[in-house]
């Protein structure tokens, strides 16, 4: 699951019920590839690397952010980086531009500390 801190004024402008701290999850089989924003969330992303396991692709794509990082935990996703995953074996190229936009219905908010789930 995608886990992004709600701090980017991207994310809050896109989900005004949501309150000042908090934690968005989005499974990467939620996302569609559209370039229409539509109603949910929507990220620009620039592909990284693109991973092939059979009849899925999944696609490692980056937000625009001020700094690249690193995270410090195992097995957590660096600060702006979103997977999707897509069917079939066709993928966009490294460094190639799309947009990931996910339904209302499947995002999940937590509380800042990730313990609670928050109704949207």
């Amino acid at each position: 699951m995608n886990l992004l801190p709600i701090r980017s004024d991207g994310i809050k402008a896109q989900l005004p019920s949501a309150s000042e701290g908090g934690i968005l999850g989005i499974r990467p089989e939620d996302f569609v590839v559209s370039n229409e924003l539509g109603k949910g969330i929507a990220f620009d992303l620039t592909v990284e690397a693109i991973e092939r396991v059979g009849a899925e692709t999944f696609i490692y794509g980056a937000r625009e952010r001020d700094a690249q990082a690193v995270t410090a935990t195992p097995g957590e996703l660096p600060p702006g980086e979103v997977i999707v995953r897509i069917p079939g074996a066709e993928a966009p190229g490294i460094g190639q531009h799309l947009r990931a936009v996910a339904p209302p219905d499947k995002l999940h908010l937590f509380s800042a500390d990730g313990r609670k789930r928050i109704d949207l």
